[in-house]
Formats: C-alpha cells, structure tokens, sequence
C-alpha cells in the first residue's frame, strides 16, 4: 500500500500557507515512509508562478516521492461559495496537475447546478488523463448519507448524473450495489426512473 501525507498537516488555518518550508515536510515524509505527498495549494497551486511548481515537482521527485492529488484552489478547501468554481475553469488545476506529475484533483460539488460542469471538467480532464474526485465534506451534495443515496428518489438522478465524476470505489462505498464495470454505474441507476 502507498501511503501519502498531505500538506494539510502543516498547513495554517486559513488553509492558505505553511507553517514549515515544503522541503521539509517532504523530507520528514520520506523518513517516515510515506510514498507520495497530497498537495493542496497551500503549498502550490493555480495562482502559483510556474517557477514555483517546477520547483516543488523537483524537490518531491528529488526525495523518491510523488504527488498523489492536487487540490490546486484554495477555495476548494476552504469549502466556501468560490468552492464550486474551479469546474467552470477546471484548465488551471489541470495545468497544476500535469506540472506536478498528478492524475487526481479533488474538486468540490456545492450544488445540483454544479454537476452539468463537473461532468464537462470531468470531460477535459479525461483528455489529459487526469480524474476528478469530489471529498465528502459538510455542506456540499453529499453531507449526509441518506440524502446521497441513490435508493432515495429525490437523490437518484444526482447520483446518475455524477457517474462520469466519482469514481467506482465511492459508488461501491455508498451505494453497496454492484458495478456495472463498462460504465461504473450502480445497478440503481440502470435500472430506476426518478420519480418526477
């Protein structure tokens, strides 16, 4: 198993810097056997001058690391309004991503609106080889199990229509259902109509 450790042990409370030098906390992540680092844009991201993310791929890549995931804006984290944003425009994180030798960025769903443009980030990220992945987090779509399932009417559609974003484990997780493995979609969602 690979183990990754995020910045965000070392990040500030206003999740916008650290509180250590990013070389350091690589160093004492290879000591301590962790095989990648989860970046956040505490450390790097899209407001980042490429200089610097060359520069922080060198020093993870110097250590024998990788980078596991990106959360490339800030306000992501932050889980604020702006949160959502970034799949309006997912270009930037992905340029992160590849810098950084990444194929995951965590991306955040605030509201049903959101999904149209996670599934057209979704769709870019695709091109480049990169996945999307949304964190279970309070206020967003997905805070509360019960109304995420998709054995639940009102919720059913939202979780047929985030089958291009989350990826198969989630379902797995949530839905306790089998796969269908072409198109990692729940039986439930196969099979049911939302009720109108």
């Amino acid at each position: 198993m690979k183990l990754s450790l995020s910045v965000r042990i070392v990040e500030s409370a206003c999740k916008t810097r650290l509180h250590i030098p990013f070389q350091e906390l690589v160093s004492v992540a290879k000591s301590s056997g962790y095989d990648v680092i989860c970046m956040r844009a505490s450390a790097v991201g899209v407001d980042s001058p490429t200089a610097t993310l060359a520069s922080l791929r060198a020093i993870v890549k110097d250590a024998g690391l990788k980078v596991s995931m990106v959360t490339a804006d800030v306000n992501v984290p932050l889980n604020n309004v702006q949160g959502p944003d970034s799949l309006r425009n997912i270009g930037p994180s992905l340029d992160v991503a590849e810098t950084l030798g990444c194929n995951l960025i965590r991306v955040c769903l605030k509201r049903h609106e959101d999904i149209a443009y996670a599934k057209t980030a979704a769709d870019q990220a695709a091109k480049r080889d990169i996945r999307l992945a949304h964190q279970c987090h309070t206020a967003t779509l997905f805070e509360e199990v019960d109304s995420s399932r998709p054995d639940r009417n009102r919720s059913l559609q939202l979780w047929c229509d985030l089958r291009a974003v989350l990826p198969a484990v989630v379902w797995a997780a949530l839905c306790g259902g089998h796969l269908d493995e072409a198109t990692a979609v729940p039986d439930e969602c196969l099979r049911a109509k939302p009720s109108t």
